[in-house]
């Protein structure tokens, strides 16, 4: 992993034996956790690439789609947790079959806000969300997308080479560290397996596996991240003929934290209306 000061891939020019005296000075057991002030301003590049395939006896069909956005992040402490809003100031979608290529306008999206609650270990409640224009539909649906945007983390104490596990099929395992100019970075990998079977009104099975490796500086949280999910269907009982519908979805996220002085303060630091109450 080639890292540089709250930013995403560059030359780590640490020597191994400074990283390594660097490291031992510090706490192995250090817990990662989202903080209001680890996203009080914080802005986000990611990109996003989807491919699709389909297949019902002979008859087969493959389309991609993905998007890039610049998204911010104002986070702000409440008795009851993380009051959390976000929005694109940039974004590009675009869907792509065989027959056609689809790279709607995204005016109508972006500055839309989500707005929620995070918790300490990643999860997300949403309570607003943006319209989404019907245009951007076609090609995506982003409606629900904090939900999936921010890495899961332990609840607990990892030292390096240990994994946690909870009974809804998550894992998360700490890797061996890193340091670049003094600032300690944990690497955090996890994976989530879920099957879920739906009958109406017909008969889905779907099979996830969510896999990803955050990279996370412990006095500004997360600094960037991978994440591969692929969703596997399966359609069987009430479908008009015998054969069954398999679909695949292969989606890969990569997300980088662009430096803190980087957004846009006027808008993006001023504290919004929707986090002061």
């Amino acid at each position: 992993m080639r890292l540089r000061r709250s930013q995403g891939p560059a030359c780590l020019a640490v020597g191994g034996a400074v990283v390594v005296g660097l490291l031992a000075s510090r706490p192995q057991a250090t817990v990662p956790s989202y903080r209001a002030d680890h996203l009080a301003c914080a802005t986000f590049l990611e990109s996003a690439r989807s491919e699709v395939r389909s297949s019902r006896g002979a008859a087969v069909s493959a389309e991609s789609g993905g998007r890039t956005g610049r998204l911010n992040i104002r986070a702000a402490g409440a008795p009851t947790g993380i009051r959390l809003e976000l929005w694109y100031d940039s974004l590009a979608v675009w869907r792509e079959t065989p027959t056609m290529r689809l790279s709607p306008d995204t005016d109508g999206l972006v500055g839309g806000r989500w707005g929620g609650w995070l918790a300490p270990e990643g999860r997300v409640d949403l309570e607003t969300r943006p319209f989404m224009p019907p245009e951007i539909l076609e090609v995506t649906d982003l409606s629900e997308l904090p939900y999936d945007f921010f890495p899961p983390l332990a609840p607990t104490s990892l030292r390096v080479g240990e994994e946690w596990t909870d009974s809804a099929g998550l894992s998360i395992e700490r890797l061996p560290d890193s340091s670049v100019a003094g600032d300690a970075l944990g690497r955090f990998r996890w994976r989530r397996t879920t099957v879920t079977t739906s009958n109406d009104p017909v008969q889905i099975t779907e099979h996830t596996e969510d896999r990803g490796l955050v990279v996370w500086a412990f006095d500004r949280g997360p600094v960037e991240w991978t994440r591969s999910v692929v969703v596997d269907s399966d359609v069987r009982r009430g479908l008009s003929d015998g054969d069954p519908l398999r679909g695949r979805v292969d989606q890969l996220i990569i997300v980088r934290r662009l430096p803190d002085g980087e957004c846009d303060r006027d808008s993006c630091c001023r504290p919004p209306e929707s986090l002061s109450n």
